[in-house]
């Protein structure tokens, strides 16, 4: 039995999906792109402009379709706050007669301890830029394998392996990112701002209006099939799975490989294709392959960093890479290993979840360049007019990550 659930098709109150990546012959948007890092046992981070849809994304759509909004904590940061929030603060309190100090949980602390208790908990940190390098980093620990933080007055707040699931966003510049370090325990999706009919559509639907026949957005319904399991998943400790599908003759298919979605539930919503991104062919290959090549490239992406392109053991590629007078000193780059490990996971989700090989193999390619060239680094010069976010994908369209783009031809 299929319950449908339309509440993110609310006109006011809903979500119209309108980023992600796009193939040409299908496209992934955000809700199943951080639905699949959430299921790979990760973090994620959402940069871009005000206005563009990420607080909407992390404090309703994914709550509700991950069924945490019991356990879900968020807050607003800025720059006077210590780590109290996060973490702990201590309070004054009567005990036996006696005054005592008792910490209460920050919201960091509290969705770790909700994983912990009842099994899942969420928190999101909306403008976590604004907060302090410090402050940032103290939260390291809990936000990579250790799972795991201290607390002022000596407790120890752990997950016990459960799902534990943290959102930030923030708007990117020159004056404020997120510290490296931390920046490092998250998968980072940039948000572009949105286009004038998407801004004027979203206006008309908020305020009453129908803007059919006035402005034309070409929209698909789409729906995240939600299964819950007996068992918690290995990877995120999460007891739900997510099938990614789509509404045809009044029933719902799995979007990869035609299945009908039969028992559970459908979140269902609606969503816009981005602008057509990596059009062309690449040779699928075995994941044990394409996992060799997600390392080799950020492999590549280190020895940019450390010392340019002396290093490159890809004669072609270094010399391609020397031609665009890198400078290698202004990248700043993510924890390798780390990285290279994401990457891999998301990977094999999507494999499991039928996912042609060929496009998930574009999408890891992406999601290195939306990884190194991450908040204020995607527009950072690195060479003769290029970005580093332009570099990244040249170098994964060299390794066979993405498809090397067309060439213009005047022949017939």
């Amino acid at each position: 039995m299929v319950e449908i659930n339309e509440e993110l098709m609310d006109p006011k109150k809903g979500y119209i999906a309108n980023q992600g990546l796009n193939f040409g012959n299908m496209y992934l948007d955000e809700i199943q792109i951080s639905l699949g890092i959430a299921e790979s046992g990760m973090h994620l981070a959402l940069s871009g402009g005000p206005g563009c849809g990420k607080s909407r994304l992390a404090n309703t759509v994914l709550p509700k379709i991950l069924g945490l909004e019991n356990h879900f904590h968020d807050i607003t940061c800025e720059r006077s706050m210590t780590e109290g929030p996060f973490v702990g603060t201590p309070n004054l309190t009567v005990r036996d007669g006696n005054t005592v100090t008792e910490y209460t949980n920050g919201v960091v602390t509290q969705a770790m301890e909700d994983a912990k208790v009842d099994g899942t908990g969420m928190v999101y940190l909306d403008e976590f830029a604004n907060t302090r390098p410090d402050v940032q980093t103290r939260l390291n620990s809990a936000l990579d394998n250790r799972e795991k933080i201290t607390r002022r007055d000596g407790a120890s707040i752990i997950t016990d392996g459960n799902f534990f699931f943290c959102t930030v966003s923030y708007n990117p510049s020159t004056l404020q990112d997120m510290a490296d370090s931390t920046a490092d325990r998250f998968m980072h999706l940039n948000f572009n701002s949105l286009s004038a009919d998407m801004l004027a559509y979203i206006s008309c639907l908020e305020n009453g209006y129908d803007p059919a026949g006035y402005i034309i957005i070409e929209k698909e319904k789409r729906g995240i099939g939600v299964k819950e399991l007996q068992e918690r998943d290995s990877k995120s400790g999460l007891k739900r799975s997510f099938d990614f599908l789509i509404e045809k003759d009044g029933g719902w298919y799995n979007m990869f490989n035609g299945e009908e979605f039969e028992d559970g539930t459908v979140y269902a919503y609606e969503a816009v294709a981005p602008k057509k991104q990596f059009e062309g062919k690449i040779t699928p290959e075995i994941p044990q392959m394409t996992f060799l090549k997600i390392a080799e490239v950020v492999k590549i992406a280190e020895q940019l960093n450390k010392s340019g392109t002396s290093n490159i053991e890809d004669p072609n590629l270094e010399n391609m890479l020397s031609s665009q007078n890198i400078r290698a000193s202004q990248i700043e780059m993510p924890s390798f290993g780390r990285l290279s490990m994401s990457l891999s996971h998301v990977y094999d989700r999507l494999l499991n979840k039928g996912m042609d090989p060929v496009d998930a193999t574009k999408t890891v390619g992406w999601m290195i360049g939306e990884n190194i060239a991450r908040g204020s680094y995607q527009n950072l010069r690195v060479g003769n007019g290029d970005t580093l976010k332009s570099l990244m994908t040249l170098i994964c369209e060299q390794k066979g990550l993405l498809p090397k783009p067309k060439l213009a031809s005047n022949f017939q």
